[in-house]
């Protein structure tokens, strides 16, 4: 029996899936398990679903003591491969990833963000 707590944050668009495994040989170690990828899939479809100006939503996936991090949007999901936290590299990588949901995209200096309008939102597209 696996035991799943779920925590969304609604304000950034996060959510955050824990599964824990009632032994550690109930799941494999180095991939995402099945059932945690299927809840990780149901919490980021309920959430792109209440809320459709948001195009994806990122998701960290906890299983043990490993994490895996989940980009879901509406064509599908992503996800990275699991790491350990009680690897230095793996620690790292889950601080970068918490780290850059916070702060939320940071422009490019070297190409800035600029918006095109094609056609006025009132006009129909003509035939071809």
């Amino acid at each position: 029996m696996r035991l799943f707590t779920s925590y969304r944050d609604d304000f950034h668009g996060l959510f955050v899936l824990y599964d824990f495994p009632s032994r550690s040989s109930s799941g494999p170690l180095s991939a995402l398990p099945r059932a945690s990828a299927k809840r990780a899939l149901e919490l980021g479809a309920h959430h792109l679903h209440n809320r459709p100006s948001h195009d994806v939503s990122i998701g960290l996936v906890f299983v043990g003591r490993q994490f895996s991090v989940a980009r879901i949007d509406r064509a599908g999901a992503a996800f990275s491969p699991m790491r350990k936290l009680k690897e230095k590299d793996g620690l790292e990588v889950l601080v970068r990833v918490v780290r850059s949901l916070k702060q939320g995209p940071q422009p490019d200096p070297k190409n800035p963000p600029r918006m095109v309008h094609t056609r006025e939102i009132w006009e129909l597209p003509k035939d071809e």
